[in-house]
């Protein structure tokens, strides 16, 4: 069975045309979101705007033996309410090495706490027979915050504040 080697919740997995090497731009371990109004005391699933992806690298168990898998990530909300099961096929028969990378526009909000995002497994070649194993839990942290206000100072107060003397 192929080996997951990471997992990495990023705003975007760029892989550059000559090389094939990739950077992960802006990796994601908390958000921290400001709500408009208040928030109900309890939430059920309201959905928030996100931008990001998780890309995950495998490797052919054996370098030597061609092989593909099935993979899918699911969520997991603090309350522990299962969402999503977003299925990839993953094939490492002309390649040793394979990326996987899930889009997500929006998930399910139930509050602050910590999310995980569950990369789960199994090989193709038996998949109904077999179960799915989990191969990373990447966390995401999501806190809510204060709206900020910023004052402004007047440019008469800005006069009134004596100079630094060197």
């Amino acid at each position: 069975m192929a080996k997951h080697v990471w997992s990495v919740l990023c705003y975007k997995g760029a892989i550059h045309e000559r090389t094939n090497q990739i950077s992960l731009l802006d990796v994601i371990e908390q958000i921290t979101i400001v709500p408009q109004e208040k928030l109900p005391e309890e939430l059920k699933a309201v959905p928030l705007k996100v931008n990001m992806e998780l890309v995950s690298l495998w490797i052919r168990s054996d370098l030597s033996v061609p092989e593909s898998l099935s993979c899918r990530v699911r969520l997991v909300a603090p309350e522990g309410s299962k969402h999503y099961a977003k299925v990839l096929q993953l094939d490492l028969k002309n390649y040793v090495r394979g990326r996987s990378t899930i889009q997500f526009d929006d998930i399910p909000f139930y509050g602050p706490g910590l999310y995980n995002f569950i990369v789960e497994q199994r090989h193709t070649a038996n998949s109904k027979a077999q179960k799915w194993r989990i191969a990373a839990r990447v966390p995401l942290e999501i806190q809510i915050g204060q709206a900020r206000v910023i004052a402004k100072t007047s440019k008469r107060a800005k006069e009134r504040r004596p100079e630094k003397s060197n």
